[in-house]
């Protein structure tokens, strides 16, 4: 597709204790599964031009690890975007990262923690081509500890719950946004309305609101395991959910 796609990746929350705590030599960020960092992982897996890529990290881990330096390093062209660690979710971190992506142009929105198997191009381009304002990527699971969606019979998302099991599928934490405007004016309300799960923005909140205005919300399903994740210290044990 000749679509000029922005990405935006958050990784910007502050792992250091729970990691470091846990027995690993690093925070999250730079933890190495098959040979490679994770976050390193996560931007081969959802950007679409390097050039166009801003990852949003945590300023007091930028302190301590050489986090954003390796990142320049094994992702040529990526603009790293340093965020406070007082930042409530990962909501505001893609709202500071991705300032510089016009209003015009389609966005990803994915956390820096996970990939998904052979990338999501194909995703990506059948969005593109849709009728969708919004789409995410989701899988079956029954485990809280995701976002899930309440799936319409037409195909399409009828609504949005952080850590409450609605349906039988969760969100990957990868959105696409037909123009990143869209996405600012979803996350403007989620600020206004204070809609936070436990203190926290979730990026996923956001498509309540279009679904509320009457636009359409699209998914695509993928198997289980074509997702990986890493958010917990248990997720480098092999464990799905």
């Amino acid at each position: 597709m000749s679509f000029d796609v922005h990405t935006v990746i958050t990784a910007a929350g502050d792992s250091q204790r729970l990691f470091l705590g846990a027995g690993f030599a690093a925070p999250k960020n730079l933890i190495r599964w098959d040979g490679t960092e994770v976050l390193f992982r996560a931007v081969h897996s959802y950007a679409s031009d390097m050039n166009q890529t801003w990852v949003a990290l945590n300023r007091d881990e930028c302190s301590a690890w050489p986090t954003r330096e390796r990142l320049v390093e094994a992702c040529p062209g990526v603009s790293p975007v340093l965020v406070s660690p007082l930042v409530p979710g990962a909501l505001i971190s893609a709202l500071v990262a991705g300032g510089e992506v016009p209003d015009d142009a389609p966005l990803v929105v994915a956390a820096g923690d996970s990939e998904i198997t052979g990338g999501v191009h194909p995703f990506l381009d059948d969005f593109l081509v849709s009728d969708a304002e919004a789409a995410t990527v989701v899988f079956p699971s029954q485990n809280p500890r995701w976002s899930f969606i309440s799936p319409g019979p037409d195909g399409r998302v009828r609504q949005v719950a952080e850590k409450r099991v609605i349906g039988p599928l969760a969100t990957t934490g990868v959105f696409f946004f037909r123009h990143a405007r869209t996405f600012r004016s979803a996350a403007e309300w989620c600020l206004i309305n204070n809609a936070r799960d436990k203190g926290l923005f979730y990026v996923s909140t956001t498509l309540n609101y279009l679904i509320k205005e009457g636009l359409s919300v699209g998914y695509s399903e993928i198997d289980r395991s074509e997702y990986r994740t890493w958010s917990l210290p248990v997720d480098f044990l092999g464990e799905r959910g």
